[in-house]
């Protein structure tokens, strides 16, 4: 990986982003610790006709998806880095040019 150049922070996220620990498992645990709540909220809302039980679950589904946003947002460039990287090392091994198809990709 060094021939990659990656930065420490670089290679703090990929260390971090693939540890065991970020299985599929913990993701889906991560999501429906949240959505589940809502979603049953929102139900008992629709079943009881309760437009502030609906409007809790609604909020409570905007908030979650900017926290979610925000997150993501925030390594946006960190990881646009580390992929034109990946591209540019994969490019020079390969003598190709990014963006042109390689000699092993089908079309």
């Amino acid at each position: 990986m060094s021939q990659l150049n990656l930065t420490d922070e670089e290679r703090a996220m990929i260390a971090a982003m693939t540890a065991p620990h970020q299985g599929v498992g913990y993701r889906v645990a991560s999501y429906a610790s949240v959505l589940v709540p809502v979603t049953l909220i929102a139900c008992y809302g629709i079943l009881r006709s309760d437009i502030v039980a609906v409007s809790v679950a609604y909020g409570g589904l905007l908030i979650y998806m900017g926290w979610q946003m925000v997150s993501e947002l925030r390594y946006v460039k960190l990881w646009n880095s580390v992929f034109r990287k990946i591209v540019e090392h994969e490019s020079a091994f390969e003598k190709v040019s990014p963006g042109q198809p390689n000699k092993t990709s089908p079309g």
